[in-house]
């Protein structure tokens, strides 16, 4: 709320009702379709306006008949007329363009003295939280007419009303280009982000490590001693059966990886012992104490979103002791969006359900590699092209399992996830820039509409009209108004085709 002793000299502070005339809105029997049906009146409800983003409006979704109008409260408002919702929501503000009408939910001012009717809604949508200050109700507050006559609002010369909206426009338009640019942030980050992914697990990223680390242990030889361990153990537990040496990993169409590096299967890179498996499948009702598990919507931009996790009975739990998880395991989401996150020590012994996946990484894999990995673009296409389910698309556990992993050196791997991890912290900091400069240009805009409506945007003009020759004009349009002026409500007379 403005003060007047703010005012700048030739300036008052005066009220809606002074203005204007503030006129209603009705909606005829909507059970009689001749209200309605061919009707040629432009009719405007406040959910004509969800979303809409326009300064002014010409017509809604719907028309009423001249029997509608008629039969209804609803009245027909002068081209410029400011609409200004009332109620469910307060503070939808736009200009009629043409003759129009709207329901109960607004208080319309029908403009008097030439006043400039983009001044009007500026200063209305820049005093919103005042103007809903006003308004009465708990459930749905409304703003009655009585109360919207009573708000108060500067009035200046009226040239002068029309250079503080050109500049109001003006420094709006420079700031809609700025955010613009600035949404756009989010979408190029994300684009860097699959751009350095791809370059890590092809083998660029690192391409001059391994110029300078030329005499590391191949991955091949690692994989081998992995395979062999993994072959021994088996063999120690099952000794009268016949090991089954793994299938082949199917790397066709991937690209082919450097010198040094090996493709894998994702079930012989995971701890020996352990197998690639989703979690509990009825957990029951979540419970005030017990094992935490983690879902699908508990991963949420590669974390774990602790907090909020529910948690199963210990007895639940125990009966799913091969899917319990450990610091350091990697969880890939197999439902709908394939999100992956790496367990950390705070849910060390808890659990998942069966729309993610466990994968315990083995000495021959560095967690994040995995991880980081398997939310990258080559890992999410392949999976992607085995989708399946129309309502729910989803991968299979056996999916996951054969997931073709190029395994790097295990030096080269923590190189790989040291670089990934700078970018993405770059990353992360650009993000948090661009979204307190965002934050700070709604402050910007609001600023720009209280030193408007403050005479503090541009400087006066002695020459303009001086504003009590306007308020002399305003007053007599008002008495001429209120017997049957042109001001005065009309309803049209045309017969409903």
């Amino acid at each position: 709320m403005i003060d007047a002793d703010e005012l700048p000299e030739g300036w008052v502070l005066t009220t809606v009702e002074v203005i204007a005339e503030v006129i209603g809105g009705g909606t005829p029997d909507a059970a009689d379709t001749s209200n309605f049906e061919g009707g040629t009146i432009p009719w405007i409800t406040p959910a004509d306006l969800t979303g809409y983003d326009r300064p002014t409006i010409g017509k809604g979704r719907r028309n009423l008949t001249a029997k509608g109008l008629d039969s209804s409260s609803a009245k027909l408002l002068p081209l410029g007329s400011v609409l200004f919702s009332s109620r469910a929501p307060i503070g939808y503000c736009v200009i009629a363009e043409n003759e129009l009408a709207t329901n109960q939910g607004f208080k319309n001012l029908a403009l008097r003295g030439g006043i400039d009717p983009r001044y009007v809604r500026h200063y209305l949508l820049g005093a919103k939280d005042y103007i809903s200050s006003l308004a009465s109700g708990t459930t749905f507050p409304e703003l009655s007419a009585a109360r919207m006559k009573q708000v108060e609002l500067p009035l200046p010369p009226l040239n002068e009303q029309r250079r503080i909206v050109e500049r109001i426009e003006a420094l709006q338009a420079c700031s809609r280009s700025v955010r613009e640019a600035l949404e756009l942030v989010p979408l190029l980050l994300e684009q860097y982000r699959q751009s350095v992914l791809l370059s890590a697990f092809r083998g660029d990223l690192t391409a001059d490590w391994r110029e300078r680390y030329p005499d590391v242990e191949p991955a091949t030889a690692l994989l081998e001693r992995i395979r062999q361990d993994r072959r021994r153990q088996w063999e120690a537990k099952h000794q009268r059966k016949k090991y089954i040496e793994p299938e082949p990993v199917d790397d066709t169409g991937l690209p082919k990886p450097p010198e040094g590096w090996a493709f894998a299967r994702a079930d012989e890179v995971v701890a020996p012992g352990t197998v690639i498996t989703y979690g509990i499948v009825l957990p029951g009702d979540p419970l005030a104490e017990g094992v935490p598990y983690v879902r699908g919507q508990d991963i949420e931009d590669g974390r774990i979103l602790v907090d909020q996790l529910w948690k199963t009975s210990p007895e639940i739990a125990a009966k799913h002791e091969r899917s319990s998880l450990r610091e350091g395991d990697v969880l890939l989401c197999i439902i709908r969006h394939l999100k992956v996150a790496i367990v950390p020590a705070a849910i060390d012994g808890a659990n998942l359900t069966q729309g993610t996946v466990r994968l315990r990484p083995s000495a021959a894999i560095a967690g994040p590699y995995l991880a980081a990995y398997l939310s990258g673009p080559t890992a999410q296409a392949w999976m992607k092209e085995r989708y399946f389910g129309m309502a729910m698309p989803r991968i299979n556990v056996e999916d996951a399992r054969a997931i073709p992993v190029p395994v790097a050196p295990i030096e080269e791997q923590w190189e790989i996830v040291r670089r990934i991890e700078a970018c993405e912290r770059r990353r992360r900091e650009t993000l948090v820039a661009v979204n307190q400069a965002l934050d700070e240009l709604g402050s910007l805009d609001q600023s720009i509409l209280v030193k408007a409506f403050r005479g503090e945007l541009l400087s006066q003009d002695p020459t303009d009209e001086p504003v009590s020759v306007l308020l002399e004009r305003l007053r007599r349009e008002r008495e001429l108004g209120t017997n049957g002026s042109s001001l005065t409500p009309r309803r049209r007379r045309t017969k409903s085709t």
